[in-house]
């Protein structure tokens, strides 16, 4: 919808949308109301992700892409460590039904100053609506190259609703990068739902103070967002010169081989240290090696789809996150009873086998095989 309505219009609806639904998960004293009040706050805060990526694309170059994301990424990686912290304080002091009013009330409060200074950034749709705007106050037809926008507003609807799904459907590439984003996202919450649990359980240590823990987990994120910014970026120059001014998304691609070879490191290092009951910065340090290479794999393949579908990054966002949604949601069901039967030890040991065998052949496969999988997928409209 992004590449219909706009990026602002989609990005403060959803936000609404959010805000209120949250709030009712506050106010819900049933079973069922707070399950279905979660789905559809889940509904409105995942187009606002949706709509962030195609903004960054809007307004830097590819030359500042990793700039762009070290920038854009940086307070919501800080979110990851304060929320915990924040929400283990609320809970303990005023109950967890609290929490979900102050982040509605945080919401409704940047959905206010959103409504005054975020512009809208799509770059199609305003050439279109000033294309429209001459038309009227000349008589004279004013075209632009995006002539689908000219569509009726149905045809458009159907064709933003249904983009993404065709992407995911028709695309190969979309496909390969969708699985490895999906298994990726898939272990970060994997270990983000069962790391508090570590410690109130193993380290009998009170809400409060294992929220304190997810800033290791942050500290990893922000070492990769900043530092693999000025790398990719450096090398995407590179790359260029080397090419003769041609560009290519598998530029993209280098940053995501140390992301692959961290992501296991660090679970193998969390799951050991946790299993010998080591001191709490031993755990720690694992953790922030695990998120410094998934902030690198991911940032390198979101990286990779905005170049990819550069007229079209809302919906190859969208695509993206569907099976990352997926995995995110399945993968933290099995971590209770995968830590009971094979202890963290084994348990980390085994999803960073998977991970390695999944994740190892992804960067080559981009690298020597992208343009090839890109050119047999079907045309998008």
């Amino acid at each position: 919808m992004a590449e219909v309505l706009g990026r602002r219009n989609v990005w403060l609806l959803s936000s609404l949308w959010y805000a209120v639904w949250n709030m009712a998960c506050g106010f819900s004293h049933s079973n069922g109301l707070l399950p279905s009040s979660r789905l559809l706050a889940g509904l409105g805060s995942s187009c606002e992700f949706a709509t962030s990526q195609p903004v960054l694309g809007d307004l830097w170059k590819s030359e500042q892409r990793g700039q762009s994301f070290a920038i854009a990424t940086f307070v919501p990686l800080l979110g990851r460590a304060i929320g915990p912290i924040i929400g283990g304080l609320i809970a303990d002091s005023i109950g967890w039904r609290c929490i979900f009013w102050v982040l509605s009330i945080f919401d409704a409060l940047l959905l206010l100053l959103a409504f005054f200074v975020f512009p809208e950034t799509f770059g199609q749709l305003l050439l279109y609506r000033k294309a429209h705007k001459l038309t009227l106050e000349t008589g004279k037809p004013h075209i632009t190259e995006f002539a689908t926008l000219s569509q009726p507003l149905s045809i458009k609807l159907k064709n933003g609703f249904l983009r993404p799904s065709r992407l995911l459907l028709t695309q190969p590439i979309m496909q390969v990068v969708g699985v490895f984003m999906a298994f990726n996202y898939g272990t970060l919450f994997f270990v983000l739902s069962s790391y508090a649990r570590l410690w109130t359980n193993d380290y009998h240590q009170t809400a409060a103070i294992s929220g304190l823990h997810y800033i290791a987990i942050v500290i990893g994120y922000t070492i990769a967002a900043q530092g693999g910014a000025r790398i990719t970026d450096k090398m995407w120059q590179r790359f260029k010169a080397k090419a003769g001014g041609q560009i290519a998304p598998k530029y993209r691609v280098p940053l995501m081989l140390p992301g692959t070879v961290f992501i296991p490191a660090g679970l193998l290092w969390y799951g050991w240290a946790a299993q010998a009951h080591t001191h709490w910065a031993v755990v720690d340090a694992g953790v922030a090696v695990f998120g410094c290479g998934v902030i690198l794999s991911t940032q390198a393949m979101q990286q990779y789809i905005m170049e990819s579908y550069r007229d079209y990054v809302a919906s190859a966002a969208a695509a993206s996150q569907f099976l990352r949604s997926i995995f995110g949601f399945c993968f933290p069901l099995s971590a209770p009873a995968l830590y009971v039967h094979l202890g963290y030890g084994l348990g980390n040991t085994t999803i960073a086998l998977v991970f390695l065998a999944l994740g190892i052949p992804a960067p080559f496969v981009l690298w020597f095989w992208g343009a090839r999988l890109r050119a047999k997928g079907k045309a998008v409209v």
